[in-house]
């Protein structure tokens, strides 16, 4: 018998489809590990940009928020009142506060009005004038004082 014989042989064709197949085993396991393995990374770098953005979104709102805030705090207790002195305090020029305007211009969306409570838990709004006083008497119109 030839070696070729031999050969031809020992790889009869249930034992060619059997070394082949584990051949292709041998390569679509580790294939399926990498597939799994990139799939798995992908999803944690979608992540991780996610959370990026999210980080990035609360900084620029919070920097937001914080210059309305710091606008809001830089003003004076008294522009909280419907009346306030303006100009030099020994002239005692009164005039509305520039508060007290409606609708309301400011940079806050959805804000309607301001207000405070004072020391003593008195609720008060620089949008109307304190009870007992006519509304007309500060040049604010019958309409605008109802609205």
């Amino acid at each position: 018998m030839t070696v070729r014989a031999a050969l031809i042989r020992g790889f009869d064709k249930r034992r060619l489809r059997l070394l082949l197949a584990l051949f292709f085993l041998a390569l679509a396991v580790p294939a399926a590990v990498l597939i799994l393995e990139a799939f798995s990374q992908l999803k944690w770098e979608a992540v991780h940009r996610h959370r990026e953005l999210a980080a990035e979104l609360t900084a620029r709102i919070d920097s937001e928020l914080t210059a309305v805030i710091d606008a809001e705090e830089a003003r004076s207790f008294a522009d909280y009142g419907f009346l306030v002195v303006s100009g030099d305090p020994a002239s005692s020029f009164v005039q509305r506060s520039p508060l007290s305007a409606y609708p309301v211009a400011s940079p806050i969306p959805g804000l309607i009005g301001y207000f405070q409570i004072d020391a003593e838990g008195e609720f008060t709004t620089p949008l109307i004038p304190e009870t007992g006083v006519a509304p007309v008497s500060y040049g604010i119109p019958p309409a605008e004082f109802a609205q």
